[in-house]
């Protein structure tokens, strides 16, 4: 054995054994032959490590005869006569090992059936071009990767397939056949570069244990194109660079045809919230890229979980997803949730909330009793002013007595139909509590407004009008999810009827609303604007009784229906390719039922009058269409049903309120639509107004008493007979005339 760390010189070769046997040289420094060889043997191993000089004439030269021989080269061999490494002729089998770091200067001469292999540590470059029968390279038949990384480029001139029995083969040259045996490593391509390939023209084989090793970015991946026929087994590596992935199925391998599959993929880096998968085809093998289930793993409602399938089922569609919407796939657990909750766009579904409300009290403001004596004509407060029982004998005697001392009775009244005008406001709040199940969110509501019409009186037991009124709404739903407001102008037109206790009422109205939308969702603030529509009617009637004096109760019954249509519309916000959503147009109707009792007390508040109201009733709603349909404006296609809160289908509604009446005429003008605790102290002193029957008996009698000409004029003031109590309070009684 010969070991050299130093310098080895001779004027004609360097070293020189005669030996018959195997000698091993292993060189670290430098040899030199000055007259001949550097290296001159009979059958002998070589090695010539990292950082070795081996120079001469001939570098290492084989004597003839011998037999087979080994080189192992990282270092530099020169052959300053043209070559550089001359294996014995007439033996076979010998081989060359070149590791990364090998310079090889001359030529390389086999005998025909040597062995030219890659080995070595580290990644080594070898242009397949050097090896061919005029190349450096000649007289090599068998060709191996046996460890390190090694890319080849250039184009392989000979006809033998090349085999990786260790080690990766790489890089974009061209072979003729390749067998990938059990550890080796096929990665066509450049490292680094996906889109890169390598192209075999002949087979390709894999063996049981061999890896096929793709690189794969967010465009494209690298890959093998085969002429011949592809065997597969072993594995597939896919191993991802950084990126935002966006395309979805890769072509790996292509081939004339592909004979089996790869027995299993595993993968490295890749995306979180991506699955990757293998397909095959008679002539191709396919990486194919998806979004795993956007929220695998994380308990979603039915609003996220829309949300999130609309965008799984555009990614494995084919789609390609914004930068916006890939950072959610950095999410989980509550804050995915959360995010896809403000995703959904809930907030534009409460539109409607917010507008039944507002058209609701409309609709009831025409025909509330607390508004019934506005303008006074003669009518009575609806439902709460039943004709009068007859009077008790001994009240009819007094009351006749007062009759006759009257000097000058008036004269008999015609009634003379007229209009009248007012005047309120109106407003309201509500809260809708969500569904946790569906998704939906808490929603507040609030609506306020003024409204004023004309009332015609065709007799003091019916009238008819028109309003006119214009408010806002605005709502909110909790977690900070967004809101809406609009501004709303509405018309209507209301007719009342009464036959003694009982009445019957009913309203028609149309509602015209300029809405906008507001939320934020991951930084980007969405808003919308669109115009709806509402369209409603309400029937109710109901019958007093007098429960005992200045009391009374109304059992009533409504039915009321409204119409809501908006139309498609899309929302606008302040990142390119962000989270806005498109709406479809949508008609949505709420139809209610209701039963209850309405209660009325007269009181006196100092020296006015007091009528307090209560109501009570059972509601029931049919909301037909809570939800709406909506598209991301950035995904093509990406479209789902997101769900509102419904308001509960039975309530209870509770109301009160507190109407003056004027001492002088006795008639309602409000003066108050809220009770007062005021209004609650004990008084011995109360008045109620009379009823539409008892004015028109008072009208007959007068008539009947005193038959002169008739004459038209409003209505006269009720009669009233004065009784002193404890000679400071006066109790005022209305009587009516049998």
């Amino acid at each position: 054995m010969i070991t050299n760390g130093g310098t080895l010189s001779g004027t004609l070769d360097g070293v020189n054994t005669a030996t018959t046997g195997t000698t091993t040289v292993i060189n670290s420094g430098t040899i030199t032959g000055t007259g001949r060889d550097g290296v001159r043997v009979n059958t002998a191993s070589v090695t010539n490590n990292a950082g070795g000089l081996i120079t001469g004439a001939t570098g290492i030269f084989f004597r003839p005869g011998n037999a087979a021989s080994t080189i192992f080269d990282a270092g530099t061999i020169t052959g300053t006569g043209g070559t550089a490494i001359q294996f014995s002729t007439g033996s076979t089998g010998n081989t060359l090992t070149l590791a990364p770091t090998f310079v090889i200067n001359g030529s390389v001469m086999g005998t025909g059936s040597d062995v030219l292999q890659l080995g070595g540590s580290g990644t080594g470059n070898f242009n397949l071009a050097t090896i061919g029968p005029a190349a450096q390279y000649q007289g090599f038949s068998v060709f191996n990767v046996m460890s390190g990384t090694w890319l080849l480029n250039g184009t392989f001139g000979q006809t033998q397939a090349w085999n990786v029995n260790g080690g990766v083969l790489g890089g974009t040259g061209t072979l003729r056949s390749l067998n990938v045996n059990n550890g080796g490593t096929f990665a066509p391509g450049t490292p680094g570069t996906p889109g890169t390939s390598m192209a075999i023209n002949g087979n390709l084989a894999f063996q049981s244990g061999a890896v096929y090793l793709v690189q794969v970015s967010p465009a494209s991946a690298t890959s093998a194109n085969v002429s011949g026929t592809a065997t597969l087994n072993g594995n597939v590596l896919a191993a991802f660079a950084p990126g935002s992935f966006i395309s979805k199925t890769y072509d790996i391998l292509h081939a004339s045809s592909v004979n089996g599959t790869f027995a299993a993929l595993g993968t490295t880096n890749l995306p979180a919230n991506f699955s990757a998968g293998l397909s095959y085809t008679p002539t191709d093998v396919f990486l194919n890229l998806s979004v795993v289930a956007l929220g695998t793993g994380v308990p979603l409602n039915q609003n996220q979980q829309n949300v999130a399938n609309s965008i799984n089922n555009f990614f494995n569609a084919g789609g390609t997803l914004t930068p916006s919407f890939l950072s959610l796939f950095a999410l989980n657990g509550g804050n995915l949730a959360a995010a896809l909750s403000q995703l959904s766009g809930e907030a534009a579904t409460d539109a409607q909330t917010a507008q039944f409300q507002m058209l609701s009290e409309f609709l009831g403001l025409m025909i509330d009793p607390t508004m019934d004596s506005r303008g006074s004509a003669g009518g009575g407060a609806m439902g709460f002013a039943p004709e009068r029982p007859d009077l008790p004998d001994d009240i009819a005697l007094a009351y006749a007595k007062a009759v006759k001392a009257l000097k000058a009775p008036p004269p008999p009244v015609v009634y003379d139909p007229r209009w009248t005008v007012w005047g309120t406001g109106f407003g309201g709040y509500s809260k809708t509590n969500g569904d946790p199940v569906v998704g939906s969110t808490d929603v507040v509501a609030r609506t306020a407004g003024g409204a004023a019409g004309a009332d015609y009186h065709f007799s003091r037991e019916t009238l008819a009008g028109f309003a006119l009124a214009g408010g806002e709404t605005n709502w909110a739903l909790a977690q900070a999810l967004g809101g809406g407001r609009s501004d709303t102008f509405e018309a209507g037109l209301y007719g009342k009827t009464y036959l003694g206790p009982a009445y019957l009422a009913a309203s028609l109205a149309f509602a015209d609303g300029s809405f906008t939308t507001s939320r934020t969702v991951l930084n980007d603030q969405l808003t919308a604007r669109f115009n709806g529509q509402s369209y409603g009617g309400r029937l109710e009637g109901g019958y007093r009784f007098a429960a005992w004096p200045g009391f009374g109760v109304t059992p009533y019954a409504a039915v009321q229906s409204q119409s809501f249509h908006t139309p498609s519309y899309s929302e606008t916000g302040i990142i390119p390719g962000g989270f806005g959503l498109s709406f479809n147009a949508r008609n949505a109707t709420d139809t209610r039922s209701e039963l209850g009792f309405r209660f009325d007390e007269g009181v006196m508040l100092g020296a006015m009058p007091l009528t307090l109201r209560a109501r009570a009733a059972w509601a029931h709603d049919w909301i037909t269409n809570p939800t709406l349909t909506a598209a991301f404006e950035s995904l093509p296609g990406a479209g789902f049903i997101v769900n509102g809160a419904v308001p509960r289908r039975t309530a209870r509604w509770p109301r009160s309120a507190a109407i003056c009446r004027s001492p002088r005429t006795g008639c309602c003008r409000p003066s108050s639509t809220a009770s007062s605790p005021a209004a609650r102290r004990p008084t011995p002193v109360r008045e109620r107004c009379a009823t539409p029957g008892e004015r028109a008996a008072a009208s007959r009698s007068r008539g009947a008493a005193h038959p002169p000409a008739a004459k038209k004029s409003a209505l006269p003031p009720p009669i009233t007979a004065g009784l002193a109590y404890r000679g400071a309070v006066r109790r005022a009684i209305k009587l009516a005339l049998p």
